[in-house]
C-alpha cells in the first residue's frame, strides 16, 4: 500500500542518515573511501578507480575499507544496544 511505501522510504532515509552520522567517526581517508565505493556523494567507483584517483593501490583501498566498515558496524551495534 501507499502507507507502507512511504514508511519504507522514511525508514530507509533515516537509516542512511544514521549511517552518515557514524561515518563522522572515521578518519577523513576512511570517509573518502567509503563515500567513493558506495557513491554517497557521487557515482560509486570501483576499487581500482578509487585507488587511481587517490594515488594508492587497490589492495590498500580494500584494507582501509574493511577497517572503516568494521568501525561503522561496531558504532552501529553500540548505538543500537546502548553500550556506548
Amino acid at each position: 500500500t501507499d502507507g507502507e511505501s512511504v514508511e519504507t522510504l522514511f525508514i530507509q532515509k533515516e537509516d542512511r542518515a544514521c549511517v552518515r552520522g557514524h561515518l563522522l567517526n572515521l578518519s577523513s581517508r576512511e570517509q573518502q573511501i567509503v563515500e567513493g565505493l558506495y557513491g554517497l556523494k557521487n557515482q560509486p567507483l570501483t576499487t581500482e578507480e578509487l585507488a587511481k584517483q587517490m594515488g594508492t593501490s587497490p589492495n590498500r583501498i580494500r584494507r582501509v575499507h574493511e577497517r572503516a566498515i568494521h568501525k561503522v558496524r561496531k558504532d552501529l551495534n553500540d548505538y543500537r544496544f546502548g553500550t556506548n
